[in-house]
């Protein structure tokens, strides 16, 4: 399974359409459950900006604000 399909198996598993304030951490941490051998870094970084393109996320708040929240679309 790649990271991509991991994290959102991850969020479809554990959030609930219109669920709010899911962040990073939490995307990866559901994504190890199933794929242990997934790190956090940049391909979990390019695998969530694809989920966001691909309009199963919408991020919440500005650009430079950290940490990144995310909306399940």
């Amino acid at each position: 399974m790649n990271t991509k399909d991991a994290i959102l198996q991850g969020l479809l598993n554990n959030t609930t359409v219109g669920q709010t304030n899911i962040t990073k951490h939490m995307l990866l941490l559901w994504a190890q459950a199933l794929e242990p051998s997934i790190k956090d870094g940049r391909e979990v970084g390019l695998a969530i900006s694809q989920l966001v393109y691909d309009g199963y996320l919408i991020k919440q708040n500005p650009e430079n604000e950290k940490p990144r929240y995310y909306k399940r679309v």
